[in-house]
């Protein structure tokens, strides 16, 4: 930022603020003081329509494609994020201690419970009517539930790091935008 300075020929001569306390020397040979800090700020600022002009040339990394690309996958990062978030909560809301093998052995020990006379009235009573539809075991619904929310979970986490690393793509590009 430059500041300027009067000569007693009436001229300005554009210092700035590393100059100060030093003399700088006038077109018209005379040389001038040019004030310290604290006189800075009695001093007019030059009003250099370059300075603006550079300003104006100086291109903005986030426009054209940029800002927009960034804000999409920023969004979709924090959406994907969020989605994951919401199947990993789903998928732990259901116990998934209890396997085949336990069913097994709780219905082993149910009919450990019957007498032989039992056993044969309840072995005619199923040849009589005969076995229903078959349906998988209640726990067997949730444990696929769970597994299926977390492989969502795990698709969408990993859309969300794809999203993310996009968004540093974008962010890299502006930074090479910048220096150009």
């Amino acid at each position: 930022m430059e500041y300027l300075v009067s000569c007693s020929c009436g001229k300005e001569i554009a210092v700035t603020r590393s100059q100060a306390g030093q003399s700088v020397p006038c077109a018209c040979g005379q040389s001038v003081q040019v004030p310290t800090l604290r006189g800075f700020a009695d001093l007019k600022m030059e009003d250099s329509g370059q300075a603006n002009d550079q300003l104006a040339e100086k291109p903005n990394a986030w426009k054209g494609w940029r800002g927009p690309a960034f804000a999409t996958f920023a969004f979709l990062f924090i959406a994907a994020g969020l989605y994951s978030l919401y199947h990993v909560r789903d998928s732990y809301l259901y116990d998934q201690g209890y396997s085949v093998q336990d069913f097994i052995d709780a219905q082993a020990e149910e009919l450990g419970y019957y007498g032989p006379d039992e056993l044969v009235l309840l072995w005619e009573n199923y040849r009589d009517i005969g076995l229903k539809e078959q349906h998988p075991p209640e726990f067997h619904k949730y444990n696929t539930f769970a597994e299926e929310q977390s492989t969502v979970a795990m698709v969408s986490g990993i859309l969300a790091g794809v999203f993310a690393v996009c968004m540093v793509g974008v962010w890299v590009t502006t930074l090479g935008g910048r220096k150009s």
